[in-house]
């Protein structure tokens, strides 16, 4: 866990220059292993990122389920 929690970023995105591709795969790992409990106590500093990533237009619009 240490490497995961050394590679998070504490704010923003995964490159300084803002969201990018890194923070879909790394970022949607996360949120992957988090949510099927693989992750079973996130740090601050990781849960922090993937609440960043839910909290994106795009993130809840693809994790929304289609009406009716």
């Amino acid at each position: 866990m240490n490497t995961v929690e050394s590679m998070t970023p504490a704010d923003g995105w995964a490159m300084k220059c803002g969201f990018s591709a890194a923070d879909v795969v790394f970022g949607g790992t996360l949120d992957f292993a988090s949510q099927f409990g693989w992750l079973e106590s996130p740090s601050a500093r990781v849960a922090g990122y993937i609440d960043r990533l839910r909290a994106r237009p795009a993130y809840q619009q693809s994790h929304t389920p289609p009406p009716g």
